[in-house]
């Protein structure tokens, strides 16, 4: 049996051939994690544990039930796959999901259990940024480059907040606005899309303009910031997302009763005169 402290396992193995090294990090399964739906993830760190052990939101998977045959839901900022897995789980082959997520470790995760749970062939996972522009694009990891962190920051490296931070590791990515991705790549049109991505959500919605213009999209469930406590992030949004025909239908505080708190979810709809 492998000893579990990584240090002794580190020595152990050191002593080894680089051949037998690399035999026994192939055989070593990751500790499977029983999740709805049939799903099974492979996890190989706490952080990433989390992710996957961490009940989704009620309110998420309510709205997942609302999917029909042959809609497309775009989950973009999708970290391991989480919410991913769960709506791949509950509809299979009957919805099409674009995974979006620009971590290299998150993405490996990602497509790792993607992978374990034979749906890799029917998701479109990418790895890339999304912005208000197209090019490469420096993505700034916060604190930590595991699976399972978040945070981090493509182009300026400033967190959540609009506060700046030294990254501990920068890597350049693809980034794209959504409607040039969509154009360029023929992605099918989303009708349903989730954002999370921890303060770029305005930036990211400024790019895909177009794309909400032409009205498939039913509703959109977007993480939003309040990073100065006052609105201001909301209220840009609510504008922009209007001019394109879409109403703030709910909001989902991630910490209802607490005065403090300044994340929540708002769910836009379809404006009824559009």
């Amino acid at each position: 049996m492998l000893p579990k402290d990584p240090a002794r396992l580190a020595a152990n193995l050191s002593a080894l051939a680089l051949k037998k090294q690399v035999t026994v990090y192939e055989l070593w399964p990751d500790p499977p994690v029983e999740l709805p739906d049939g799903v099974t993830v492979g996890v190989r760190s706490q952080k990433e544990r989390r992710r996957f052990v961490r009940p989704v939101d009620p309110n998420v998977l309510d709205w997942f039930e609302s999917f029909e045959s042959g809609d497309v839901f775009y989950d973009i900022g999708a970290n391991c796959g989480s919410l991913t897995l769960a709506a791949a789980g509950k509809h299979r082959e009957n919805l099409t999901i674009v995974a979006i997520e620009p971590g290299f470790a998150n993405f490996e995760s990602l497509t790792r259990n993607l992978s374990r749970n034979g749906m890799l062939g029917a998701v479109i996972p990418l790895q890339l940024a999304l912005l208000d522009r197209t090019g490469l694009e420096p993505i700034n990891y916060y604190r930590s480059t595991a699976a399972g962190t978040s945070l981090h920051a493509v182009g300026r490296p400033v967190d959540h907040e609009d506060k700046e931070f030294t990254p501990v590791e920068t890597q350049m990515v693809l980034a794209y606005a959504l409607d040039d991705l969509i154009e360029t790549l023929g992605l099918p049109e989303p009708t349903h899309v989730k954002i999370d991505v921890d303060g770029m959500e305005g930036a990211l919605l400024k790019g895909a303009t177009r794309t909400l213009a032409r009205g498939n999209i039913k509703d959109l469930l977007v993480e939003i910031v309040d990073h100065d406590r006052s609105g201001t992030r909301l209220s840009a949004i609510r504008e922009l997302m209007a001019g394109v025909g879409y109403e703030l239908a709910e909001t989902h505080d991630h910490h209802p009763g607490d005065p403090g708190s300044f994340v929540a979810d708002y769910v836009f709809r379809r404006g009824a005169s559009r």
